[in-house]
């Protein structure tokens, strides 16, 4: 079982998975916390680092794992790059209604992760 979250190495999805949601969401505030990162809205910014993580460890569902290792080739770190998917996260929770198809909704943030760059990102997000 997973004890500890650090967001520059990728947990074990078996082990990750194995977590439910309150545990992950409470290793992921102690990292935060210990590293004295401080954050506007700390179970916020852990719910977001967890959702990532989940579709990380789903890389069969989700390409978040293909856009961590692409990111980090343009230079982020692990850390970096799970705030950069973070945002477009945040960007499509924040543009969902009640009059969007969720499988439009979906694949609309699908395609905007497999086509997140670094300077998209900053573009954008910065």
């Amino acid at each position: 079982m997973i004890s500890k979250y650090d967001p520059l190495s990728p947990p074990n999805p078996e082990k990750w998975l194995e977590l439910d949601e309150a545990q992950r969401m409470q290793i992921v505030m102690q990292y935060h916390k210990k590293a004295g990162i401080e954050t506007p809205n700390d179970q916020i910014h852990a719910l977001i680092h967890t959702i990532i993580e989940n579709q990380n460890a789903q890389s069969d569902k989700y390409p978040v794992k293909d856009a961590i290792e692409r990111l980090m080739d343009e230079g982020l770190d692990r850390h970096e790059a799970i705030h950069a998917l973070g945002s477009v996260l945040i960007k499509h929770m924040m543009n969902k209604n009640e009059d969007t198809d969720e499988d439009e909704s979906n694949n609309a943030y699908l395609e905007d992760v497999r086509n997140l760059t670094v300077q998209k990102w900053k573009e954008e997000f910065s």
